[in-house]
């Protein structure tokens, strides 16, 4: 026999919440052919959610003829504290993108 369910109380409303991005990256420095360093400003932080434990940087390869992605690499900072990136490994006049993820 199957017996008759009971329902738990709903629990309280709650209101999902889009995060917002990092600004836009931006290269400060160039301490060689290989490496730059690349700086951005933290995302807008909404009533204590979307907490940054991190982020990501993205470097992408770029095909110059369509703008397409040939290759990417990823950096990833320490902490939520950092608004900056070293990024090495990069082949002189080769086209790159940055962006970051929180």
């Amino acid at each position: 026999t199957v017996s008759t369910a009971t329902e738990s109380k709903p629990s309280q409303l709650l209101e999902a919440v889009t995060c917002y991005a990092p600004a836009t990256p931006k290269v400060y420095h160039l301490p060689s052919m290989s490496e730059v360093f690349v700086q951005w400003d933290a995302p807008p932080v909404r009533g204590g959610a979307c907490h940054v434990k991190n982020y990501q940087v993205l470097v992408e390869v770029v095909n110059l003829t369509d703008d397409s992605n040939v290759s990417s690499m990823t950096f990833m900072t320490g902490n939520a504290w950092a608004s900056q990136q070293r990024v090495t490994q990069l082949t002189p006049e080769m086209p790159y993108r940055f962006r970051v993820r929180s």
